[in-house]
């Protein structure tokens, strides 16, 4: 079974980033019915094309965030059959008493097995980052489309 990340609904995600775009795509439509060059048409366009690159960046996010909750779960099984736990990024011992030859197995595996958490949580927060900043760039061009408008109304 693969558990999303935590804080995360890809499924959510992506649902919302293709109602961005149905709507970008009807109010592009339409911008097309009314006189063209007007500022409110102008104004329309501009919202429809941030609204539709707002919703394609949170569908492609909806995704990596998919991939990674399966390579999270695959690694998390990978540690359990090295008798470790993974806790959200982190490759623990679990307590107990183990044989020698197991707590040296298990001290052999756990840094693989790390660096691989520390590569999917750091790709995680890449991918976080990056839609963060695509979000406040079309936040900030939306906002100055209003202005715009609104100082020619």
């Amino acid at each position: 079974m693969v558990t999303p990340l935590r804080g995360t609904d890809p499924g959510s995600v992506s649902q919302l980033g293709g109602i961005l775009r149905t709507t970008a795509a009807a109010l592009a439509a339409g911008a097309a019915e009314l006189h063209p060059g007007t500022p409110l048409v102008t104004l329309c366009v501009t919202t429809a094309t941030h609204l539709d690159s707002m919703g394609s960046a949170l569908q492609v996010q909806a995704q990596e965030l998919a991939e990674a909750a399966v390579a999270r779960s695959r690694l998390r099984d990978r540690a359990t059959a090295a008798g470790l736990d993974l806790t959200e990024w982190s490759i623990t011992e679990p307590f107990g008493v183990v044989s020698a030859e197991a707590a040296a197995r298990r001290t052999a595996e756990r840094a693989p097995l790390q660096a691989q958490a520390d590569r999917l949580a750091s790709q995680v927060a890449r991918t976080r980052s990056r839609l963060a900043r695509e979000l406040a760039q079309a936040r900030a061009h939306l906002a100055q489309a209003a202005e715009v408008a609104r100082a020619r109304t």
